[in-house]
């Protein structure tokens, strides 16, 4: 009986990281590049790239602009059917950003906030992967006040696209 409880368990947990259950946590952080306003000007803040041409230029951009060329080397192998979002914050006050995604909508939650004693904000642009088979057809990813609809390959946003 405790192996069959067990055996459950471990499907439940696999089912939900592979997005099989509906919600959960979806996608990987492959990044993060901080204080970036000091490197490259306003970031393309919260932003869904859900196709190879755009992950491509927000590559060379990563390479160039914020030079970070691991990153931008890790965004260029990435398979053609991955999406990256990336989601613009203030790291001074929140850490750990991660999506979870229920039904059709994904949105940022934090693994904590914190009050640190910041002189200024600690601008900070997260890159998160998440395979295209983890989401549904459309999808609303909810980015601080940006909502950002991916639909048919194609995503239109809508609202702030500031820090949060």
């Amino acid at each position: 009986m405790r192996r069959a409880v067990t055996l459950a368990a471990t499907l439940v947990l696999a089912g939900g990281a592979l997005g099989g259950c509906g919600s959960g946590q979806v996608g990987i952080t492959l990044g993060e590049i901080g204080y970036v306003l000091d490197k490259h000007g306003p970031p393309a803040a919260n932003a869904v790239y859900a196709d190879p041409p755009s992950i491509a230029a927000l590559a060379q951009d990563v390479r160039v602009g914020w030079q970070a060329p691991e990153l931008a080397a890790a965004l260029e192998k990435l398979p053609a059917d991955r999406v990256v979002v990336t989601h613009y914050y203030d790291a001074c006050a929140r850490d750990d950003p991660r999506l979870l995604r229920s039904g059709t909508r994904v949105r940022v939650d934090y693994g904590r906030t914190i009050n640190r004693q910041c002189v200024r904000p600690a601008d900070t642009l997260a890159f998160v992967v998440v395979a295209g088979g983890q989401l549904p057809d459309p999808v609303s990813f909810e980015l601080c006040r940006a909502t950002i609809v991916l639909h048919a390959g194609r995503a239109t946003s809508h609202g702030e696209t500031g820090m949060c």
